[in-house]
C-alpha cells in the first residue's frame, strides 16, 4: 500500500519485483527495478533485480554491475553473489564465476 503521497516503501517495492519475476515479466521487472533504483538508491534489492531482469534477458554483461552495487550495499546476501556468478558462466568467466559461487554458499550454503 502506497504511503499518503502514493509513494511506495521499499518493502512493496520488494514484493512488486518479487512478483514480476515470478511471473517473469522481464522487461517490466527491469523498468520497475530500475525506478525501485531511483527512490532508494542505497537499497540493495532494486539493483539485485535490475541485475536479474538483464540476465533473465541475455544481457549478462548489462548485469554485472547491477550485481556488483547490489554486493557494495549487502555483501552478506549470497544470491548477489550466485546471481553474479551465473552471469560470469554465460560470459565465459569461469574463475569469477568459482569465486563467487563459494562466496555464496560460504553465506547462505543452502543456495
Amino acid at each position: 500500500m502506497a504511503d499518503e503521497n502514493g509513494k511506495k516503501s521499499v518493502e512493496e517495492w520488494g514484493a512488486e519485483l518479487i512478483g514480476l519475476e515470478t511471473e517473469k515479466k522481464w522487461e517490466e521487472l527491469l523498468a520497475q527495478a530500475k525506478k525501485c533504483v531511483k527512490k532508494y538508491p542505497k537499497h540493495p534489492g532494486g539493483h539485485l533485480y535490475c541485475g536479474v531482469a538483464c540476465s533473465r534477458m541475455h544481457q549478462y554483461a548489462e548485469s554485472i554491475p547491477f550485481f556488483n552495487i547490489a554486493i557494495d550495499y549487502q555483501p552478506q546476501f549470497g544470491e548477489s553473489y550466485n546471481q553474479r556468478a551465473i552471469a560470469n558462466l554465460h560470459l565465459g568467466n569461469t574463475e569469477k564465476a568459482i569465486l563467487d559461487l563459494n562466496k555464496a554458499v560460504s553465506l547462505e550454503p543452502t543456495i
